[in-house]
């Protein structure tokens, strides 16, 4: 087939340019390097900037006849604004690249700039290892000097990116020392970053009441200073305290207005991860609809701007959210991507969680051999991990596991254990739902006033927290252990006190996890289920 005249020219043209080019020795080659530079300038005078990669790329190669102090401060200038560019595209692979050129040409304070930004792109795409290597490399250099804001910065960005892979007690101990340099820094600034820091750091080990004390901290100072942008994230962090503290109106409110706050300031990254927030508050409150669109919302804003770490994490949550609605092949399909991402960028963190939600599907499937493979790889990681929270949550599926099969003997002091945990950690939303499930335990053995104290006991935190959802299921439990004691009026005061609740969430896996046990419990007591248990 013949190749049209104009593609024909193109192509011999290029090869000609290509050939010309290789023809010029070296240091012509590099000369011409440095006169396009010069005639780029010259043209376009202040826009240049926006050819600023390919100036530096320019640049790379003219320095290759001599390096002297202005090419090489030339493509430092230009690569690092090719670098933020990439970040302001969400081009994380593309700025790690520009970065890591910028961290090879500049001494001092720049330098170590240039390795915390190439610790932190390289985190977001994936490459721990590297991120962790210049984090560490940063720090060992800002140690020789005796700025203590600049030891404070690093010691809290490697913390950060610690957290990401899963090294928590690491993490934590970077953290303590960030706060500890930041005091002795005077800048309040700084002391507001490490502080927020160590709240995240505090919180995701379960000492939320320290936590709760450093996030008002840093909030009055990053306010204070008009910082909004910085305050509203800090807002964000104070809602996430509250939802895991059980006071979900208050997380509502304060997301609301850090979401506000960062819309206004044009900051999608955060906004994303407020939609995200407010999807499992709202789920809580029982708004399931309101919290599955946010949460869609929060999935595309993360996939725009490149966060795969932020996606892994959402999709996750949406595996949950579909496996309620009874949705199991979209709740498996989420998932499944969810955990290759954690996967590929080495979330060790991540990777537990999701592993953790997919045995609790393969439960709700009846595939025990499934669900017992992830659970267990999901706890070797999170003990791993120093992460007591996962630790607590994939026990209390364990558990559960256990439960089903028929071990009562191995379920019960797992049960425990994971009561102890959250207690130990002021979880009270999932202290309740453990202490539900080890009255059903007592139910099942016959031990009817430990299993009444224990549902009285979960059913309080559960209403404390509003967690509707939750609590209506330990009151329908409770209901079916009445039944089989053949305390009809009871049961049906329970049932009906707990259909009331479940009934606005449209939890499809709770509502059969429901409708079995009061099958079961009307067989044990040798009767028909009861006409008002119908729905």
């Amino acid at each position: 087939m013949p190749i049209p005249a104009e593609s024909a020219y193109l192509f011999r043209h290029a090869l000609l340019r290509d050939a010309a080019y290789e023809l010029q020795p070296p240091g012509s080659r590099a000369a011409l390097h440095g006169l396009t530079i010069e005639l780029i300038e010259t043209a376009f005078g202040a826009e240049a900037e926006s050819l600023a990669e390919e100036l530096a790329a320019h640049a790379r190669v003219a320095r290759s006849a001599g390096d002297t102090p202005e090419l090489r401060a030339k493509e430092a200038h230009y690569a690092r604004i090719a670098a933020s560019h990439s970040e302001q595209r969400f081009h994380p692979e593309q700025a790690l690249a520009l970065w890591s050129q910028v961290a090879g040409l500049e001494v001092g304070v720049a330098r170590l700039h240039a390795l915390s930004r190439v610790g932190r792109n390289a985190i977001v795409v994936g490459k721990a290892s590297q991120g962790i290597d210049a984090m560490q490399q940063a720090l060992a250099e800002a140690e020789q000097s005796d700025n203590r804001g600049s030891q404070a910065n690093f010691f809290r960005q490697l913390s950060s990116c610690l957290h990401v892979i899963g090294k928590t007690h690491e993490g934590e101990r970077f953290a303590r020392q960030a706060v500890e340099c930041a005091r002795q820094s005077d800048d309040p600034a700084v002391l507001a970053a490490a502080s927020a820091e160590m709240a995240l750091t505090l919180l995701r080990t379960g000492q939320t009441q320290q936590a709760g004390e450093l996030l008002d901290e840093a909030f009055l100072l990053y306010t204070q200073m008009g910082n909004q942008r910085e305050a509203a994230r800090v807002k964000s962090n104070m809602a996430l305290l509250h939802y895991r503290a059980g006071r979900t109106v208050q997380a509502l409110s304060d997301s609301a207005e850090a979401l506000q706050c960062q819309r206004e300031c044009g900051n999608v990254e955060s906004e994303a991860h407020l939609y995200q927030l407010r999807a499992m508050i709202l789920w809580r409150l029982g708004r399931k609809q309101e919290a599955h669109e946010s949460l869609l919302k929060a999935l595309d804003m993360h996939r725009k701007v490149g966060q795969r770490l932020r996606s892994s994490e959402t999709l996750t949550i949406l595996g949950s959210f579909e496996r309620a609605f009874g949705r199991e092949l979209e709740a498996e399909r989420a998932m499944q991507e969810s955990l290759e991402l954690s996967r590929e960028m080495g979330d060790r963190t991540g990777e537990s969680a999701v592993l953790c939600n997919l045995g609790n599907l393969y439960m709700q499937q009846g595939d025990q051999d499934r669900s017992r493979a992830c659970l267990e790889q999901s706890l070797c990681l999170s003990q791993a991990c120093g992460d007591r929270r996962g630790e607590a949550v994939t026990l209390g599926n364990l558990a559960r596991l256990e439960a089903t099969a028929g071990n009562d003997d191995v379920a019960e002091p797992l049960f425990r254990r994971v009561i102890e945990l959250h207690r130990a950690m002021s979880n009270p939303t999932s202290e309740g739902i453990a202490l539900a499930d080890l009255a059903r335990l007592h139910a099942r053995r016959g031990r009817t006033e430990a299993a009444l104290e224990a549902f009285k006991q979960a059913i309080h935190l559960l209403r404390e927290v509003k967690d509707t959802v939750q609590e209506g299921a330990a009151r329908c439990s409770l209901a079916a252990m009445h039944i089989t004691l053949a305390n009809l009026e009871a049961a049906q005061s329970e049932y009906e006190a707990g259909m009331a609740l479940l009934r606005p969430s449209g939890d499809q896996s709770v509502m059969r996890q429901i409708r079995q046990e009061i099958e079961d419990a009307a067989d044990a007591a040798g009767i028909k289920p009861p006409d008002w248990t119908g729905d």
